[in-house]
This record gives structure tokens, C-alpha cells and sequence, in this order.
């Protein structure tokens, strides 16, 4: 470090001492500056917030194949909202978003080449909150760095910037082709994904004017089971509470129904639990009376089977050295597929809730009344009862996500009597089925 700073004195002291030798120095060159990551000029000394830079160099040293996999590597990001690999997250799964400093998403504010994108088509009908931007629409290959602002944001993007911005920017004036495949797994052969992906780039922006660049990419990931022999020690996770061991916290939602009655008869709260039935076998029964349960361990999934593709094409062009333009267009389809546990329905006091094709909050209660053929108090009591019954016999339940992204974007930008200006038309779209 002091032979640079020696070599850097020494060059500022020649600098001013030049004009007293010589009067005809040559000009220096001032190489342009692009500036992404705010809306104003400023040189590093002014920097009020703190910005990681994640070079090309650095993403291919990595070793990753996603971009959730690359900013699992940042200690600011959370990590929990980067999951799209099993069936939780509810109504987001298969959702790849970031979590700044742990404020959430929705007030994480992801941006390509400076510029919004549309969030994710993932709004719960429970809280109206859908403002979540998907990772996996942006192709890894495209990306010529990342800048993250660790610090709020919202001075210059709006409160969806509170916790701070992600920003990606895509190659500009890359020339020549690269094909890129990768394959990974554990030495066991199990959490098998592999990629392949390839870039395109031609035109000399100062010697052509003008540079085009077309990326393409394809992501396939294998499902893994919790029970499957993946190498996961399951022995020592039973050893830890609820881990994969029938305990009173298991469901009680089992093939073999578990009955209840009402505590105050004719109010329609099944709440008071009945004998276990006897056609439940040993394995399921945690204690006496305690009814019978179900083991979902049995159907979780520690990786879904997953698929990618889209593409991203950018045109570049100087009509003049002030003046220029810029073309984009991109497509990414994203598919996971999720296995879960068979379906049930529950007829205590909470019911079974769900949502119509119109939005509309419907409840149902699974229950037998007095006399009914296979009410387990018949003779006795002669009670209505309610039941928790899974559909076993039906097999797993199948979930596919599928979203689809699209971005267009014109736009130009300049110089006039030292101004920058730029303005864009933008547009982006995302789906969700």
C-alpha cells in the first residue's frame, strides 16, 4: 500500500509541475461514466450509503447457477425469502424474492439496468400483500454486476426501497459468444440440478456504434424427499422434538378419522375428543386416548423438481456522440412442481377455509349427525360428531406454479449543454398460474 500511494504522489506532484517545463500537454482522455445506482453524480468520497458491488468475475467464480444462489452469499440478504424450493411460503411458493436487513420484501426494491420491474403475480387474498419481486425471471448470464445499496433507499425510490435496492445490470458491449454448462449433485447422486446457458454479442459501440447482445438460459432441478435415503442423518432428526417422529404435535388429520362431539350440544363446535378408533394401527397412536396421527414427514418435499428457460436480448446504438439509444426485450417461464400431503378435511372448530375462483371466503365443517351409519355413537350417546379426515386412498397432492415474465423497454438518452437527460418507455408484465 505505501509503494501505491508513493506511485500516486509522485504523479499528482509531476502533474502540476508539467506546465512550468512545457506548455503543450496533451489532453487527457476522460473515460465516460455511467452511473446506475442514483439519480445524481457523485465521486466515491461522496457516497452517503453503503454499496456492494458484485462483479462478472466474481459470479463466475461462485460457482452458481441462480441468482437466489448468488445473494445467498450476501450477509444482508435473509435467506428465508430466497426458498422456492418446498411447498411453503403459501400463496408466494416458488417465489425467489430478497430481504434486505430482514424488513421483507416489500420493502426491498429489486431494479434492471435501474429500472422497475413488475413484481410477482403473488397476492394472498388473506393480507392484500403481493408487492415481491421474482428473482428467477432474470437470466444469470446476462449479468454484467450487481449493485446493492445496504442503506435505505426511499429518498430516491419510493417507500418499497426502505430496507434498500438491488440493482442488475445487464452486458452492454460484449462481443463474442460463450457457452456456459453446469451439473451439480451430492456424492450420493441426490439434489441433482444442472444448466446450460449461452451469450452472444457483436458490434463495437466505439468503433461500430452500435452493439446487440442476445442470452439465453435453461435451469432444470430433481425433487428430493424428506424419507427418501438422501444422505440426511433422519435417525438424529427424530431425536429432536418433531422432527420427523410421531409426537402429540403430529397432525391428526389421518386416514382413520378421529371424532369429536360438542361440549355444548347443538352449538356446531366439535371440540371435545371421542375414544380413538380402534382401526388405528399401533404405529400411529402416540399415547392412549390420544387420538390418531398422521406423519407429515412422510410427504415433505426438501427440494421440488423445478424448470427455467427465458431469454434476453439488448440492442444498443450511438447516432451521435450525445445521443443514444437503447432496445429490450426478455422472456422467462419458470416452472416448479410441489408434492404435498393428501388433502384433508377438518370438522372441529375451525373448519376447512378456502377461496373460490371469485375470491370469495367459504368455510366447511366435516360432520356426521345423530344416527348416521358411521357416527361412533350410535347406541351410546346418539350425538352429532365432527371429524378430521385425510383422503389417503387419493394419493399426495400435486401443485404446479408457472410464472411467466415479460419486459420491453425503448428508450434514449444524451447530452445537452452538460445535462444528462434519458427517458424510457417500459414495459413489464408478469403472470402467475
Amino acid at each position: 500500500m505505501k509503494l501505491h500511494f508513493g506511485k500516486l504522489g509522485a504523479l499528482v506532484i509531476f502533474t502540476a509541475m508539467a506546465p512550468a517545463f512545457s506548455q503543450q500537454v496533451a489532453p487527457q482522455k476522460i473515460d465516460k461514466v455511467e452511473v446506475t445506482g442514483s439519480n445524481i453524480k457523485r465521486v466515491d468520497a461522496e457516497t452517503a450509503s453503503v454499496i456492494q458491488v458484485i462483479t462478472k468475475e466474481d459470479i463466475q467464480k461462485s460457482g452458481v447457477n441462480t441468482v437466489a444462489e448468488l445473494l445467498r452469499a450476501v450477509p444482508a440478504i435473509s435467506g428465508g425469502a430466497l426458498a422456492d424450493y418446498n411447498a411453503g411460503n403459501g400463496f408466494a411458493r416458488s417465489t425467489t424474492s430478497a430481504s434486505l436487513r430482514g424488513l421483507g420484501s416489500i420493502g426491498t426494491l429489486v431494479l434492471l439496468n435501474g429500472r422497475r420491474i413488475a413484481p410477482a403475480a403473488v397476492a394472498d387474498p388473506n393480507t392484500g400483500q403481493g408487492q415481491a419481486y421474482n428473482l428467477n425471471t432474470i437470466p444469470l448470464a446476462a449479468i454484467e454486476r450487481v449493485e446493492i445499496q445496504k442503506d435505505g433507499g426511499s429518498a430516491i425510490y419510493g417507500s418499497d426501497a426502505i430496507a434498500g435496492v438491488i440493482n442488475f445490470i445487464l452486458r452492454k458491449d460484449y462481443q463474442g459468444g460463450e457457452i456456459t454448462v453446469t451439473s451439480g449433485a451430492t456424492t450420493r447422486n441426490e439434489f441433482r440440478n444442472a444448466s446450460v446457458s449461452g451469450t452472444v454479442g457483436f458490434g463495437d459501440l466505439a468503433r461500430d456504434r452500435f452493439n446487440v447482445l442476445v442470452s439465453g438460459e435453461y435451469f432444470r432441478r430433481e425433487a428430493a424427499s424428506f424419507n427418501d435415503p438422501n444422505g440426511i442423518d433422519n435417525d438424529g432428526y427424530a431425536r429432536l422434538t418433531n422432527r420427523n417422529v410421531l409426537s402429540a404435535g403430529a397432525s391428526s388429520s389421518t386416514p382413520i378419522p378421529n371424532f369429536f362431539r360438542e361440549a355444548t350440544l347443538g352449538n356446531g363446535v366439535f371440540n371435545v375428543p371421542l375414544a380413538t378408533d380402534p382401526r388405528c394401527p399401533a404405529n400411529q397412536r402416540f399415547a392412549a386416548n390420544a387420538g390418531c396421527r398422521y406423519n407429515g414427514f412422510n410427504d415433505i418435499q426438501l427440494q421440488s423438481r423445478a424448470q427455467r428457460a427465458g431469454f434476453l436480448t439488448r440492442g444498443t446504438i450511438d447516432f451521435t456522440s450525445t445521443l443514444q439509444g437503447v432496445a429490450e426485450f426478455s422472456f422467462t417461464r419458470a416452472i416448479n412442481n410441489f408434492v404435498e400431503a393428501p388433502q384433508l378435511l377438518d370438522g372441529t372448530s375451525s373448519g376447512t377455509i378456502w377461496f373460490n375462483r371469485d375470491g370469495e371466503r367459504r368455510r366447511f365443517l366435516l360432520s356426521l349427525p345423530a344416527g348416521h351409519p358411521d357416527n361412533p355413537t350410535n347406541g351410546t350417546t346418539n350425538v352429532a360428531v365432527g371429524l378430521r379426515y385425510r383422503f389417503s386412498d387419493l394419493g399426495p397432492t400435486y401443485n404446479e406454479t408457472t410464472n411467466d415474465a415479460y419486459r420491453g423497454l425503448v428508450g434514449l438518452s444524451g447530452m445537452i449543454a452538460n445535462w444528462d437527460w434519458q427517458t424510457a418507455l417500459l414495459y413489464s408484465r408478469t403472470e402467475r398460474k
